[in-house]
């Protein structure tokens, strides 16, 4: 049986709004910053992205993949008949398949992406479609929780969550707790079931690699560099702002104390930016950082206080040969948690 795929869209032309009030937030704070959620955009930055996500050096993309090549099908297994699967964020293209892959070997009903991209979205989606026909898709434009409420009204079948490529990392600790706990966790119901890619804490050499800080030559350094300063170019576009994305570098380093990395924009030279929508004058002192990035790891200890802090169990837990990388099946309601780490040898 083939199904037809679906869209449905939240809002969307309000995030204009945001993103202008988010700029003005993050330029004009005494350490400047530009939210990451706002960087992504259907023209360009896609591809930038999947550049940088699947570069030899991207750890997290490889063994995430392993792990689901491996373990999606014994996943979708332990799900009750009729289970939804629905996918925050549509930018991780393998891991989407594996997932895509399981639940139609499994016969389920429903994949429903939430996406705040509506040109990427769709895309993703089509491919979908005709690599999986008896798929029922449903695409949702709208950030997170817009999506999550959508759903929990309109469908009522048991639902697995997948939050993967570690974008629980964004923001610290107990911000992660909070925005799933009040925005995610909150949506589900007795039965259902939330993945979570989880990055692990490991040799800041080894990150500093991966990130591209040391090696000013290096592939994902590049990329990297093109992807940060594509932010500057939409604020052009979109603000009337006049940045010179080329007088701008990139820097990072890994923050022991905080237990994440730090990824910049750096000022190479004096200068000064007018964002016209905004009315906004911007002054960048030499060597001057703006912040686009932070991305926190854990270890098992923070996981584990992770997971009390949101109220859900634990219920499996896989790991990667090299203990770069996690996938975490938490279950909500009276299921009874039977924690274990697998690998993927």
């Amino acid at each position: 049986m083939s199904y037809p795929h679906h869209f449905v869209s939240l809002d969307v032309k309000t995030h204009a709004d945001y993103f202008a009030q988010a700029i003005y937030r993050g330029l004009t704070a005494k350490e400047k910053s530009l939210p990451l959620k706002y960087l992504y955009e259907a023209s360009g930055d896609a591809r930038l992205f999947e550049r940088l996500t699947h570069s030899d050096r991207c750890y997290m993309t490889q063994a995430e993949d392993t792990l689901l090549t491996r373990f999606a099908p014994r996943i979708v297994q332990r799900l009750q008949d009729n289970t939804a699967l629905v996918k925050l964020g549509n930018r991780n293209g393998k891991p989407l398949r594996r997932a895509a892959e399981a639940l139609a070997r499994q016969g389920a009903a429903q994949f429903a992406p939430i996406d705040i991209t509506g040109d990427f979205l769709s895309h993703s989606i089509q491919r979908l479609q005709q690599d999986y026909p008896d798929l029922n898709l449903l695409g949702v434009i709208a950030d997170y929780p817009a999506g999550m409420k959508l759903l929990n009204h309109t469908r009522l079948q048991p639902r697995l969550l997948l939050w993967l490529g570690s974008d629980i990392s964004h923001v610290e600790y107990a911000e992660a707790a909070r925005l799933l706990r009040e925005n995610m966790v909150a949506e589900l119901k007795p039965g259902d079931h939330l993945l979570l890619g989880i990055d692990l804490k490991k040799p800041p050499e080894m990150l500093h690699a991966a990130y591209g800080c040391t090696d000013q030559d290096s592939a994902v350094r590049k990329v990297s560099l093109a992807f940060a300063r594509h932010a500057l170019h939409r604020i052009n576009r979109e603000l009337q702002a006049d940045f010179a994305p080329e007088n701008f570098g990139y820097h990072c380093h890994y923050n022991p104390e905080r237990g994440c990395m730090q990824i910049y924009l750096r000022s190479t030279c004096p200068q000064q930016a007018h964002i016209t929508d905004l009315g906004l004058y911007v002054g960048f002192a030499q060597d001057e950082h703006i912040l686009i990035h932070e991305s926190y790891k854990y270890s098992q200890e923070d996981i584990r206080t992770l997971v009390d802090a949101i109220g859900l169990k634990l219920e499996q837990q896989w790991v990667d040969e090299e203990r770069l990388y996690s996938l975490n099946l938490l279950a909500a309601g009276d299921s009874t948690p039977t924690p274990a780490v697998q690998s993927s040898t």
